[in-house]
């Protein structure tokens, strides 16, 4: 008798895999479930999740097995998980070896709640260790109309431009204002089971909930075009939530949503979305199967706060004597004169989409190697190597007393910080400075801007043994390297140590880098320039794993795309490089810049196997491709920044030694060629033809004007 055939009316109707596996030894099992991407994810806005896995195995016979099928459950509890009952969504079996999972209809997952997952996977003997261990994830708000919050701010929006400011932005400084604090109290009546907040403050915010921090991520929301795009974040509070009075506190900041031009600081542009705002939407889910909403609207209440510059390119400056005691907490702050009704106001324009890149957050802790004493009053701190992120000191003083902190990469002759490498001096410099409230020790670190250096130069303060009468003490001093919080997928090592160092500035170079965007510098610019999306891609995949990064820059990407097909050189465009005229300049429109739009996608296609990351991006790539096409010369592009900044004869900037010929029309055969690759994954195959033969006409332009066939050069 055949063996389901013996079991079936026992068992019930289970797969002859079902069957077979408990009657093997276990063999391979689902290790690393992911939800688009990430571990226990917070703010999961699709309801088409994808589902990925590595395999694992209780022995050492990975190697020499096989998946054959998987199967995926979705549940409203973990009990039902466990039970292997997926109330939510069951694939069934799916004879795949792909460790990939995508619905084929929307799932009916609720906004702003918890789910949980499960797999398992069959080797090629029919065989599995069962279900895996269930995996956790939280949904965020899946359409606009979800959200019952309104944009909230101090003080009536002003009249904007309609796109990015010019490179030569000249605008003359203004006087910094205090950024806002806004705070809300509520009453809760019976017991919370589950607390899911959605929040996005622009520029930049910090959440406190009965006085703690929301997340462990800093300088949130990541980066973007704000007119098409505004990331929120998600965060479980339902630890900080209590029976009876609560408070929410936001603290804003202004980020690259809004930089303005101070006296005597630095800024690489001046340009603005508006004004410092917040949205936020706090589910309560109570143990009774109620539900209850705490929103951001008028019944909110705001007052200027201690923070009184932030620069994402100036630095910051904090009055701990102008943070009321407490103004986060219930009962902490007087709500009377000092507090004023917010106003609702209009967001900048973007679409609210929820943050899938990993929170940045001070990875690590950097004690000084040394300090000294260049001059009477002023003390450098070496934290032993160059790293992005902010200093952060606790002090003791008089009420009143500043401290002063000067970041930067290099001293000068005289041992004093010098931030020339940063393009800022003097008369502009990046700068931090706190001033005491007094009465003990004090912590403090900035919130809202940071940069890249190794030294730290402290003036009218000192460290113990080297204060003046009544000066402030530095009780101590460290660095704390902030980067986004991507998990490390190689490493290198080897007998010959150079080489490992070698690995390793690249490595610190990387990380200093990868934000919510890959930016050019930590100290200049810290903007998307995207060159280094396509030609770094290999470095951050072996290094970093960097899907849901390149997922988020690829969407920078597409929106920063003109009307006419032009991808400019960075993403988010917060700046235009434009001529006289008002046209594009190199510096806007580069072929070798611009073709990221393909080749990037691409990359992380290569690394991911994720169509998904193809087919966004798809019609932008064609567009781009068209425009290429539009401005080629019998197939040959002539034009663009070219070998940027390379070393020849004269000081480096235009390519010297290689045309713009060259590298422009290589890049537009490398796009086009990738293009014909990515429409084959697609299905495309009418699409395929066409841009290897669009490729190959470019190819043969290519050869017939540079190559010399005798010297195969």
């Amino acid at each position: 008798m055949a063996l389901g055939a013996s079991l079936g009316p026992v068992l019930g109707c289970r797969s002859r895999a079902e069957l077979l596996s408990q009657l093997s030894p276990c063999s391979i099992r689902v290790d690393n479930l992911r939800v688009e991407w990430r571990i226990a994810p917070l703010g999961i806005d699709t309801r088409k999740p994808r589902f990925t896995w590595t395999l694992g195995a209780s022995d050492d016979s990975l190697r020499s097995l096989e998946q054959r099928a998987w199967r995926v459950i979705v549940a409203s509890s973990e009990a039902a998980i466990r039970a292997g009952r997926g109330d939510v969504w069951d694939s069934g079996e799916r004879k795949s070896p792909e460790m990939t999972a995508v619905p084929d209809q929307d799932l009916p997952l609720t906004p702003q709640a918890q789910f949980y997952c499960a797999a398992m996977v069959w080797d090629q003997h029919g065989r599995t260790c069962g279900w895996s261990a269930p995996a956790l994830f939280t949904t965020g708000l899946f359409e606009q109309r979800q959200w019952r919050a309104r944009w909230i701010a101090a003080e009536p929006d002003r009249p904007l431009l309609a796109g990015p400011p010019p490179a030569n932005n000249t605008s003359p400084p203004v006087e910094p204002r205090p950024l806002p604090l806004l705070r809300r109290d509520f009453h809760v009546t019976k017991p919370v089971r589950c607390a899911i907040v959605c929040v996005s403050g622009l520029g930049q915010y910090e959440l406190r909930l009965n006085g703690r921090h929301a997340g462990r991520g800093v300088l949130n929301p990541g980066w973007t075009n704000y007119r098409r795009t505004v990331l929120y974040n998600t965060f479980d509070v339902t630890s900080n939530v209590k029976r009876g009075a609560n408070t929410i506190g936001v603290m804003l900041g202004n980020g690259l949503y809004n930089v303005e031009r101070y006296p005597r600081r630095y800024a690489k542009f001046t340009g603005t979305f508006g004004q410092p705002k917040l949205i936020l939407q706090l589910k309560l889910a109570f143990s009774d199967g109620s539900e209850q909403l705490i929103v951001s609207d008028a019944a909110w209440r705001v007052r200027p706060g201690p923070i009184v510059l932030s620069s994402a390119y100036g630095g910051e400056d904090f009055d701990a004597r102008l943070e009321p005691l407490g103004w986060d907490k219930p009962g902490g702050a007087d709500p009377g004169e000092d507090w004023a009704q917010v106003l609702e106001v209009q967001g900048p324009g973007g679409t609210l989409r929820a943050q899938n890149v990993p929170p940045i957050v001070a990875a690590r802790i950097l004690a000084p190697v040394s300090v000294t004493h260049p001059r009477p009053g002023t003390h450098v701190y070496d934290l032993g190597q160059n790293f992005s992120g902010w200093p952060s000191i606790s002090v003791s003083g008089p009420a009143g007393r500043k401290v002063k902190l000067l970041p930067g990469e290099l001293l000068d002759s005289d041992g004093l910080v010098t931030q020339r490498s940063a393009n800022a001096a003097p008369d502009r410099e990046n700068s931090f400075s706190y001033t005491l409230r007094g009465g003990g020790e004090e912590h403090w670190h900035p919130r809202f801007s940071y940069c890249g250096f190794r030294y730290i130069q402290v003036e009218d303060a000192a460290p113990p043994g080297q204060a003046a009468p009544g000066e402030p003490l530095v009780l101590s001093l460290e660095g704390q390297f902030l980067h986004a919080d991507l998990s490390e997928t190689g490493s290198f090592d080897c007998s010959d140590t150079l080489l490992v160092r070698l690995h390793e500035l690249i490595r610190q170079a990387l990380l200093s880098n990868t934000f919510s965007v890959l930016t050019d510098c930590p100290h200049r610019e810290k903007l998307g320039w995207l060159e280094q999306t396509h030609l770094n891609a290999d470095t951050v995949f072996y290094n970093e794993d960097a899907v849901t990064l390149y997922e988020k820059m690829l969407g920078d990407l597409r929106d920063s795309q003109l009307a006419d097909g032009l991808v400019p050189g960075m993403a988010p465009e917060y700046l235009a490089f434009l001529n006289s005229d008002g046209s594009s300049s190199a510096f806007r429109d580069s072929p070798e810049w611009g073709a990221a739009v393909v080749l990037s996608p691409w990359a992380a296609y290569r690394y991911t196997g994720d169509r998904r990351i193809l087919e966004d991006s798809y019609t932008a790539m064609t567009r781009y491709a068209d425009y290429l096409a539009g401005k080629a010369q019998g197939d040959l592009l002539d034009y663009g920044l070219g070998d940027w900044y390379d070393i020849g004869p004269r000081p480096p900037g235009e390519s010297q030694l290689t045309s713009r010929t060259l590298t422009a029309t290589a890049s537009y055969y490398q796009a086009l060629a990738a293009l014909a690759e990515i429409a084959l994954v697609l299905d495309r195959e009418a699409d395929a033809s066409h841009y290897r033969k669009r490729a190959a006409s470019v190819r043969e332009a290519f050869n017939a004007k540079l190559l010399n066939p005798a010297t195969n050069q």
